[in-house]
């Protein structure tokens, strides 16, 4: 699971310095297209985070003292 949450915060780091990337140019055709990659980087690590959410069993407080 450690590796699904590293992956993730690189995907993050990823999103953000495409982010930043499209911040600093003035070339509007380059930041439209580095906003597209960063919203569509964006949309499928929540799918991924979704999905391993799925497959992560949900353990209440009261399981746990009941064990």
């Amino acid at each position: 699971m450690s590796d699904n949450i590293t992956a993730l915060a690189a995907i993050q780091g990823k999103i953000l310095r495409t982010r930043q990337l499209a911040a600093a140019t003035a070339d509007s055709r380059k930041k439209k297209a580095l906003l597209a990659i960063a919203d569509a980087i964006e949309q499928r690590a929540r799918q991924l985070d979704e999905e391993l959410e799925d497959r992560i069993p949900i353990v209440s407080d009261a399981d746990e003292t009941r064990g």
